[in-house]
Order: C-alpha cells, then sequence, then structure tokens
C-alpha cells in the first residue's frame, strides 16, 4: 500500500485523505468519551479494590489507550493539513 499522497489516483487519494481526517476525529473522540467516562470511572475503582496488580494494569491499558488516541487524534489532522497546503504552496509557485 502506497502511503505517498503524490503518485496515486485523484479520487482514491481524495478518499484516503477523508478517511484519515475520519480516523483522526474519531480517535479524538475515543479520548474524550473516554476520558469524560463516570462508568469507567467507576468500574477502575472497583477493580483497584479487588486487587491491587488488576488495578494497576486496568490503569495501565486506560492510560496508554487514551494517550495514543490522544496523540492521533491530534496529529493525524495536522500532518495532513501540512502536507496539503506545501503542495497547494508548491502548485501555486509554479
Amino acid at each position: 500500500m502506497d502511503l505517498t499522497l503524490q503518485n496515486s489516483n485523484p479520487l482514491k487519494r481524495t478518499f484516503r485523505i477523508i478517511g484519515l481526517y475520519i480516523f483522526g476525529t474519531l480517535c479524538f473522540a475515543l479520548f474524550i468519551y473516554m476520558d469524560n467516562s463516570q462508568d469507567l470511572n467507576d468500574f477502575l475503582k472497583k477493580a483497584d479494590r479487588v486487587r491491587t496488580d488488576w488495578g494497576f494494569g486496568f490503569y495501565l491499558m486506560v492510560g496508554l489507550i487514551k494517550f495514543v488516541s490522544l496523540i492521533s487524534g491530534v496529529t493525524i489532522p495536522i500532518i495532513l493539513t501540512i502536507m496539503l497546503l506545501r503542495e497547494n504552496l508548491k502548485k501555486n509557485a509554479l
């Protein structure tokens, strides 16, 4: 699979860009949901009371998922926007 945006069919390229923007938005929405979820907080407190090592493991997994979803939800649209702006400026400069 070609991940570059230059050498591909324009329609396929457009769908790939839109798909990546949607994926970034979904990752950011997942982060916001997990950050504001009261059910998840209650579950983590219950798991921590049952066994400490289980509680730590759940906190670790939730923290990693939140971290990855935040980073990908923010950086994917930023990188795509920068790439599209650079390409547009190169076309206009020529």
